[in-house]
Order: structure tokens, then sequence, then C-alpha cells
């Protein structure tokens, strides 16, 4: 929250658009229930490790808790409808590496996730409202 808080203020400075991607990966409580908490600990870690290897070196990548993680993106462009492509051409890219298999030790397993995309600018908005409910 204090990088979004920042970020937020940054962006009111240098009108520039940024972006936060939430991320949700499908089938995850199926994953625990059926190759244990482990595995679901394997998972997480090595989404983690492509999440920020997919983002640039100033991006925050962060696990929100369970399987949702928040990434946010800064100074994509001061226009909107730019910021917006920028934002969804980094989400395609998330989501073909992660849609990559995974190896959770003796396990060769496929994963997917969902992304959803908010920008943000110099707007009135407070923290509570760029939020998902």
């Amino acid at each position: 929250m204090d990088r979004l808080k920042k970020a937020l203020a940054s962006s009111t400075r240098s009108r520039l658009e940024g972006a936060l991607l939430f991320i949700d990966l499908d089938n995850f409580k199926t994953l625990n229930d059926t190759l244990g908490h482990n595995m679901g600990d394997l998972l997480l870690q090595q989404v983690a490790e492509r999440l920020t290897a997919s983002v640039r070196e100033e991006d925050t990548v962060a696990r929100l808790g369970g399987n949702e993680f928040v990434i946010m993106l800064e100074n994509l462009s001061p226009n909107s409808l730019e910021a917006a492509t920028k934002a969804e051409v980094i989400a395609e890219k998330i989501l073909f590496t992660l849609n990559q298999p995974y190896q959770l030790n003796t396990h060769n397993y496929h994963s997917a996730a969902s992304i959803g995309i908010t920008l943000f600018n110099n707007r009135k908005q407070s923290i509570e409202d760029e939020r998902p409910p």
C-alpha cells in the first residue's frame, strides 16, 4: 500500500499513467487438495519468479495472499489509450509465461491464470477505489 501511495503521488506529478494488474491463479485450491500444500507453495514460488522476470526492475510484484498477486506498473504513458495498450501487452506476456508447464518435484503441472487491469493517473481517487471488491 505504501508503494501504491507513492506511485499515485508520482503519477500526479509526472502526469504519466500507471497500471495495477491483479492476477489470480486458476484452480489453485484443487492443486492444494490433490497434491498437498507443499506443492502449492512450490507453485507460488515459481509463479513469483516468473512474474518478477516478466516486468521491469522498477515495477512492483507482490503477493496479496492465497493465490492472488498484484503487479504495479508505473510511468507507462501520458496517454491513457497508449498506457492501456502497454499494460495489455505486458499482461499477455505474463499470461503466456504463467501458462507454461511447472516442474513441482516429480510432477509436471499445468496452470492457468486470470488477469484484471486498472489504470491509475492523477485522478482524485483513494487507494480503496483502485482495489477490486
